[in-house]
């Protein structure tokens, strides 16, 4: 039985659905977190966004690696009439989800959080919801065109059974 199996094709807007899906989920994970962090824990709003925000990353890696784009992740590529398949590592690709996802997410929250609390004086919760909302964009396309990306370069051709000289 082959280890990898055809996976259907998800369309660019069944992608972006479920990244809205996952980034939701990720968002309660987010905020969660901080609330936990700053209330219970004590913590300054900084550090405590940092914190949610690496919390959420891990969340929502999981959930993409896994759902939103199951199937650009270790199967054989559908779209692919070679049949070729992924050959990078979950561990690759959650490298660069925190490299490029994790480091946007947690630059951008902390500078935008800084510049909404710090400056504009808007309270914590309401300045995180603004942060989430401004950095998916960039997060979907940078998971999209990079993370999970299926190109040349992160595909191996799969032994195919068949005529001679074909």
């Amino acid at each position: 039985m082959p280890r990898f199996q055809k996976l259907p094709v998800v369309s660019r807007a069944g992608h972006v659905t479920r990244f809205i899906a996952v980034g939701a989920l990720g968002f309660a994970v987010q905020i969660a977190a901080f609330a936990i962090l700053t209330t219970v824990g004590q913590w300054p709003w900084l550090p405590a966004t940092i914190v949610a925000v690496e919390l959420a990353v891990v969340h929502n890696f999981l959930w993409h690696d896994r759902w939103t784009w199951r199937d650009r992740s270790g199967a054989r590529h559908p779209s692919s009439l070679a049949g070729h398949r992924c050959v990078e590592s979950r561990t690759t690709r959650f490298v660069r989800f925190n490299m490029t996802t994790g480091l946007t997410s947690i630059a951008g929250n902390a500078v935008l959080m800084a510049v909404s609390v710090g400056v504009m004086r808007l309270p914590g919760a309401a300045a995180n919801v603004l942060a989430v909302g401004a950095m998916s964009v960039v997060n979907f396309v940078v998971s999209d065109r990079w993370v999970f990306h299926i190109g040349a370069e992160v595909v191996e051709p799969v032994e195919r059974k068949g005529r001679e000289g074909r």
